[in-house]
């Protein structure tokens, strides 16, 4: 069962506490969404077997991202997200950043073709000693280098933006930051995963499960789109602990985040197909007839090549973020008094290591689990009030977390406390 209580602490402070709000919000979330899957779907062939290819290639996409799922959770374990937004979050990125981004894409390489084109006389392909005869590669290179980076990234970066207008507090830091921009990701890959399946049979009649499947999971998820903007979401999440910092500073961050995104994005688009090429020409090998295992290492070959560089900004990130939260933990709950602290708590809240969550050996796992993650809660919610100069005797929700912490922790029947 889900802690409702620690859920509804870390949206406390949403704009959404209106009963009326929250009707309007959702109908608009709907109405975006519903407007997404429509431009999806809108360009769908008419073969009815089309169909079945996209579901089966949706649920295979599906079944490929459960590693990284774990990891997301694993990586949530100290300060849990509601499920609830975390829904939205994957939603908005296999609905809205897929769909809008679709229809976006094909606007943004009009300008593209007047560029190019001869009579306007602003460049031609010959100009700089290029010598390209197809000019629709050229602008399918150009869409796929330049506009989709700049498009995708944007619409998914929205999603965190309007999470943390909608409810303050949501995003707390990096590691919240990193949350939300990998479900956000992961969303965008499986949809886009599905739709290339189902496209490539569209248009040559034969399906291409291991030839988008593999490429696109090579990491078990943990690459493409879920970096991507997980890189977003950290510098996001960076921002917003900048409190000491003015509002320049913190735009810079925000959208140098973007950046680092957007340049992961055209790095792998603009590169990877390069480097496919030249890896299979290096080690001699035939590519109408890749094996899994060949396609596979030379995928994460590709990915090493083209953007290895993300990767070690996130995973220093990704560390930094897990010993903040621990300071966080120790420090605000070594001011806390019992019974929402125990004495007996005090030694393993100090002993917790960044790997593995603390457990309170002398209550059932179950209880524990809820006891440990609502201190936890606790502690991030003392910090926040602390970041925004907020009192902490008049917050109603590190009230409600403190009886609820020792309700729990002696075994009562567990209570859902909503707000007023």
């Amino acid at each position: 069962m889900r802690d409702q209580i620690s859920d509804w602490s870390k949206l406390a402070d949403s704009r959404l506490a209106n009963r009326g709000a929250r009707i309007a919000a959702i109908a608009i979330l709907l109405a975006v969404v519903a407007l997404g899957t429509f431009f999806l779907t809108s360009g769908s062939p008419d073969d009815p077997r089309f169909w079945p290819v996209l579901i089966s290639g949706l649920l295979l996409a599906s079944l490929a991202s459960v590693p990284a799922v774990l990891l997301i959770r694993y990586l949530d374990r100290r300060d849990p997200e509601p499920w609830s937004i975390a829904a939205l979050a994957y939603l908005w990125g296999a609905t809205v950043a897929t769909g809008f981004g679709l229809v976006l894409r094909s606007k943004a390489v009009e300008p593209l073709f007047r560029i190019f084109d001869e009579s306007a006389a602003l460049f031609t392909p010959t100009q700089f000693g290029l010598e390209i005869t197809d000019r629709g590669v050229l602008f399918d290179w150009l869409e796929t280098a330049l506009a989709a980076p700049v498009i995708e990234e944007s619409i998914k970066a929205l999603a965190l933006i309007l999470l943390a207008i909608l409810f303050p507090g949501l995003i707390s830091g990096v590691r919240d930051g990193i949350i939300y921009g990998a479900l956000v990701g992961l969303g965008f890959a499986v949809i886009e995963t599905a739709l290339y399946i189902g496209s490539w049979y569209a248009d040559a009649g034969i399906s291409s499960y291991m030839g988008q499947l593999v490429p696109r999971f090579v990491f078990f998820g943990v690459n493409g789109h879920l970096i991507y903007t997980a890189l977003f979401g950290a510098a996001f999440g960076l921002a917003i602990e900048y409190t000491r910092r003015g509002w320049v500073a913190k735009t810079l961050t925000v959208f140098g985040g973007l950046l680092l995104a957007i340049s992961a994005h055209a790095m792998s688009n603009a590169f990877g197909p390069v480097s496919l090429i030249v890896l299979v020409s290096l080690f001699g090998i035939d590519p109408g007839y890749l094996n899994f295992g060949e396609l596979w290492w030379l995928s994460a070959l590709e990915i090493l090549l083209t953007y290895s560089w993300a990767y070690l900004i996130l995973i220093y990130l990704t560390v930094r973020s897990g010993y903040s939260e621990l300071d966080i933990i120790k420090n605000e709950l070594a001011l806390e008094r019992p019974p929402a602290v125990a004495n007996e708590e005090r030694s393993l809240i100090e002993e917790e290591g960044l790997w593995r969550l603390r457990r309170l050996p002398w209550l059932a796992r179950r209880t524990s689990v809820r006891v440990v993650r609502a201190q936890n809660r606790l502690a991030f919610r003392r910090r926040l009030l602390q970041r925004n100069g907020r009192p902490f005797d008049s917050d109603v929700a590190l009230t409600r977390l403190r009886e609820h912490i020792v309700t729990t922790r002696d075994g009562s029947a567990y209570r859902s406390v909503e707000p007023s």
